[in-house]
């Protein structure tokens, strides 16, 4: 039996009550949804992307939230952006200081409304999520049904890079592992750790793209369009 990151996706989904979709195979492939009763569920995605003749895996989770004007953010670390982009956003005014250094620093902001920005950083949750998740990218965006439905979504684009990081919070060594000769009871105890630290790691990325949500809620009513 092999460990793969869609085994740990699915038993994430098992002890949450979600519903998963995907094979059993080693691909990189799988979809959870969560249901979060009266909130809108969260969309968790294990995916290939391809970029020319080279594919990256992709970690992307995805909830929604209704707001009273439209709104767009885009919070991603400097790592994922060129040189050239970074100097454009600052001639053109997004590196501001938007009060909460902690969670900002190292990341490029991009916001249609930095009054309401400021508002939605000021959300201890938010910041805090921040602050830990260094190496995700937070979009919100309008979405297609209109009437002040937005998108929010948490990628981890770079995910392959980061699992060869010695900080990385993901349980990489487990799923390299061979396991084909091993009996059942001895691979048992290594899948509970993988598991384990699979699902605090999983935690604490979803709780990057439900703290988005709750300080969007929060302070829906004050978006200005400035």
């Amino acid at each position: 039996m092999q460990l793969t990151w869609t085994t740990l996706l699915a038993q994430y989904g098992q002890q949450h009550n979600g519903l998963f979709f995907g094979g059993n195979d080693d691909r990189f492939d799988g979809q959870l949804i969560l249901n979060r009763g009266e909130k809108s569920p969260l969309l968790v995605m294990l995916r290939q992307v391809q970029s020319g003749r080279y594919a990256s895996n992709q970690l992307t989770a995805r909830t929604s939230v209704r707001l009273s004007g439209d709104y767009t953010l885009d919070i991603r670390p400097k790592g994922l952006t060129g040189s050239g982009y970074q100097t454009i956003m600052a001639l053109a005014g997004q590196s501001r200081d938007y009060g909460c250094p902690e969670a900002t620093k190292g990341r490029i902001i991009t916001a249609s409304d930095r009054p309401f920005t400021k508002q939605i950083l000021s959300y201890p949750e938010l910041r805090q999520a921040l602050a830990r998740q260094t190496g995700e990218q937070l979009r919100v965006c309008p979405d297609a049904r209109g009437d002040g439905w937005h998108l929010i979504e948490v990628n981890h684009s770079n995910f392959d890079q980061s699992l060869g990081m010695e900080s990385s919070p993901w349980p990489t060594q487990a799923v390299r592992e061979e396991y084909l000769f091993m009996e059942p009871g001895e691979y048992e105890s290594p899948f509970r750790a993988a598991q384990k630290q699979f699902d605090e790691a999983m935690d604490n990325f979803l709780d990057l793209l439900t703290a988005a949500g709750d300080a969007l809620a929060v302070w829906s009513g004050v978006i200005s369009g400035r």
